[in-house]
């Protein structure tokens, strides 16, 4: 793609997304810095536009695409300007990568896995509706604050023609790219439950911006808009109906009733329905442990499971049974899911008590290696659990119990179905509630799908005649009825409908935001080893992929693959991802801690460094070959 003219000095530039460019005299100025493939670098893009210095470079938003150029920059970077918000996170991108707190415990979701991987220095110098005057252009940014703490769009006047370089904001014909970038706290709420939570102010930006009566949208991704009052309110009611849709069965109205209201529903119109799932008791057998993310499973014979061990008041609270003569033996801990909130006293538990572990292969996997991962909640320890394969049944002490891989609030979630004296109790770990689903984090990989996510496990629901969930963050068990579960599945089919009006392609691309990934993200080598790199492709529809590494000693890699697209009708994991592989020699005289970009290419479009991967190259062959915590 070359350069698009908007207006006299005014154009389109094209790489990981579609930045702007204006030019006067051979001087310019950027308005976000997005990459380009190493067959189109940005300076021949500038010399096509007589371009000889750049001034500065305006950011609409942090994020890789947006500002991954300047990790590109022949010299010395010009003067990088951004809200004061986005200023913030570019100063300080890197501890996204090298602190514990940016990879663990996270529940904030803001910054993610598409910041930059070095801290740029940028001034927080734009403000709302100040305008900038360069060069007899005048530039007014718009701050949105909806994809991001202080994302904006920049309103360009040149030659009477008003041009709205608007990001990530909006796509011509009333789309937008994903709905992942809207993932904000509410407030009163962590950023992890704000699904959406970038909405109203989205809105409210919106009517800002059309108050300056752009001639044009200029977006991040796709062509250029010539109604942008129409563009931004067809896009608007497609947001407002998802909205609506997503709120309607949606969990976070049942744990924050009262905050998602006031952020959340008021400032959209919503009025949600009264369908609740009816309340239930637990039956003698099963209990929760105080106020934690732990159940206790107790035989008449004494002995126990523990569900999750995520509180060591738990862990305390089995041991005080234990010395107490109320149990005779803990035998196992059920591990539902990688969350640290269901795993931080995993080591106190297992230094207590010789006790087995137990889980489906797909938590198992973050269990053993959580650095491997980015995903929110990562727990800082690790451990191994022995794995039951799904649908697995097995007998423990009068009990019947089934190991299920129930992807409902994470993609690696697991369930235990508990069958004793005609009673039906399924463990479903945080992935339900009396309102609905708990999707509540794009981050979290709700696979949209037949099969997949939240449709799988109401078709296991239904497969197992389930009668009662019991949920750990909840202290009382729920029943879905028939009725209930249609009521589910329609507000799904709902949902997708919508979608594939909102979004511009497949609508897994668009929610799923680790459709390609690295693992494992971390890797630990000798140097002068072959080192094997694996990246991990998510069926969304069929697509071509091609990705390859910036390697920082000069080598070169390449890895290619298609997806296979969506598996119909049963109650499987699939479509099974699809492994890329590539093996690179190390070199023999190379040590040190690298993260180094990966440019991704999806049927052929260039996505800049959709991914990032962390490699320490160690000096001698005693290096450990795996990570620990």
């Amino acid at each position: 793609m070359r350069l698009q003219e908007l207006a006299p000095g005014v154009f389109r530039i094209p790489g990981s997304v579609w930045g702007g460019l204006l030019v006067r005299g051979g001087f310019a100025l950027l308005l976000d810095a997005p990459e380009t493939p190493p067959d189109a670098p940005l300076w021949d893009l500038l010399r096509e536009a007589g371009v000889h210095t750049v001034e500065g470079v305006l950011l609409t938003q942090h994020r890789r695409a947006h500002s991954g150029g300047l990790a590109q920059w022949r010299g010395d970077l010009p003067p990088v300007h951004a809200t004061e918000a986005e200023a913030a996170l570019l100063r300080r991108a890197d501890r996204v990568w090298t602190t514990g707190a940016g990879r663990y415990h996270g529940y904030a979701c803001i910054p993610d896995r598409f910041s930059p991987l070095e801290a740029v220095p940028a001034l927080g110098d734009l403000r709302d509706g100040e305008a900038v005057v360069w060069r007899g252009m005048t530039i007014t940014p718009v701050v949105f604050s909806a994809l991001s703490h202080g994302d904006c769009a920049l309103v360009v006047e040149a030659g009477g023609v008003k041009i709205a370089f608007c990001g990530a904001l909006a796509m011509a014909g009333g789309k937008i790219h994903d709905l992942c970038s809207f993932q904000k706290a509410l407030p009163g709420m962590m950023g992890y439950h704000g699904f959406l939570g970038g909405l109203p102010a989205w809105v409210e930006g919106t009517r800002r911006l059309l108050a300056l009566s752009p001639d044009l949208l200029s977006p991040a991704c796709g062509p250029a808009e010539d109604d942008p009052a129409g563009c931004l309110s067809l896009l608007e009611g497609r947001l407002r109906d998802y909205a609506a849709a997503y709120t309607d069965i949606s969990a976070v109205r049942y744990y924050f009733p009262e905050e998602f209201h006031r952020g959340f529903e008021v400032p959209l119109g919503l009025t949600p329905p009264d369908a609740r799932a009816p309340l239930s008791e637990h039956p003698a057998w099963l209990s929760r442990i105080g106020e934690t993310t732990s159940y206790l499973l107790r035989a008449p014979s004494g002995r126990a499971i523990l569900i999750d061990a995520g509180d060591l008041e738990a862990v305390e609270t089995v041991q005080a049974m234990l010395s107490g003569g109320r149990l005779t033996a803990l035998d196992a801990c059920w591990i539902t899911h990688a969350h640290d909130d269901h795993l931080n006293a995993l080591w106190a538990l297992t230094s207590r008590f010789d006790c087995d572990l137990w889980t489906t292969a797909a938590v198992a996997e973050v269990c053993e290696r959580p650095w491997a991962w980015f995903l929110p909640a990562l727990p800082d320890c690790c451990a191994k659990p022995r794995v039951r394969r799904d649908g697995e049944t097995w007998q423990w002490e009068g009990f019947t119990l089934t190991a299920l891989h129930f992807p409902g609030q994470c993609v690696c979630h697991a369930g235990l179905l508990v069958e004793r004296d005609g009673q039906r109790v399924l463990l479903c770990g945080d992935s339900f509630a009396p309102t609905g689903l708990d999707d509540y984090c794009a981050d979290n990989r709700n696979l949209p799908g037949s099969g997949r996510g939240y449709r799988r496990c109401v078709e296991l629901l239904r497969r197992y005649g389930v009668e009662q969930l019991v949920n750990e963050h909840q202290s009382e068990p729920f029943r879905y009825t028939g009725d209930y579960l249609r009521f589910l599945e329609a507000g799904m089919d709902r949902r997708d409908a919508l979608l594939a009006e909102l979004l511009p392609d497949d609508i897994g691309l668009g929610l799923d935001s680790q459709w390609l990934r690295v693992f494992p993200l971390e890797q630990t080598a000798v140097r002068g080893a072959v080192l094997r790199l694996s990246l991990q492709l998510t069926g969304h529809g069929v697509h071509t992929v091609r990705a390859c590494p910036r390697l920082p000693w000069g080598g070169t890699a390449e890895l290619r693959g298609e997806t296979h697209g969506l598996t119909a009708g049963t109650v499987t994991e699939a479509p099974a991802d699809v492994w890329l592989h590539a093996d690179i020699p190390l070199p023999p005289d190379l040590t040190g801690c690298f993260r180094i970009p990966i440019d991704c290419w999806l049927d052929g479009r260039y996505l800049g460094s959709y991914l990032a991967w962390t490699l320490d190259i160690l000096d001698d062959c005693f290096a450990r070959t795996s990570k620990t915590l």
